[in-house]
């Protein structure tokens, strides 16, 4: 009978792994006699933001932050009325958004008033009055404007080399009704006199 030696098969050894922790990831550390290596599962570390993506966040928020206040003026300005802010005696600022069709009606009663002549919105007793009292200027402004249910009140400063200078630095002042007819707007009254330039009124 023959007999052969079978070499012994040699040990790799023990196979040593352990973790590590590193942010949000895992580190697995090989301790094996083959030589120790190193294996990263998931995210390990977070990384800070750039200057730059910082400036661009920033600069977005504050774009976002005027879109709004732009916003907020506009629906402010909106709901206003037709005068937006008075100051002292001198100025008005009129709102930009208001409805103008009152005043392309009163603009056109004046232009015929300054001829001593009568537009066709004027009732019969208004053009008598007129013709006796025509508008003593041939240029005007719109300084101010009342609004309510019933009627449209605009005042106008009366310039132009007809117009003498008042005492008191006080302008002469065209005061114009309006009332609404329909889709139209009719002429109910008018006159002239001396007031505070931007022709304030008590509310």
């Amino acid at each position: 009978m023959e007999w052969r030696t079978v070499p012994p098969t040699p040990t790799t050894g023990l196979q040593v792994v352990t973790q590590e922790r590193a942010g949000d990831g895992i580190t697995e550390l090989d301790q094996s006699p083959g030589g120790p290596s190193r294996r990263t599962h998931g995210t390990a570390y977070w990384e800070p933001a750039s200057t730059g993506e910082i400036v661009h966040v920033k600069l977005k928020l504050l774009l976002a932050l005027l879109a709004v206040c732009a916003l907020a003026v506009i629906l402010l300005i909106l709901a206003s009325g037709p005068v937006l802010l008075e100051v002292g005696s001198e100025i008005s600022i009129l709102n930009p958004f208001r409805s103008r069709t009152p005043e392309r009606t009163a603009d056109t009663f004046l232009g015929a008033a300054a001829n001593g002549a009568c537009a066709p919105e004027a009732s019969e007793a208004l053009c008598s009055f007129i013709k006796k009292h025509p508008l003593p200027a041939a240029e005007w402004r719109l300084v101010n404007r009342r609004d309510s249910t019933k009627e449209i009140r605009l005042f106008y400063r009366l310039e132009g080399k007809q117009v003498r200078p008042n005492k008191n630095d006080r302008c002469l002042i065209a005061e114009v009704r309006l009332q609404q007819s329909g889709e139209t707007w009719e002429i109910s009254g008018y006159g002239v006199q001396p007031g505070p330039c931007n022709a304030k009124l008590s509310r």
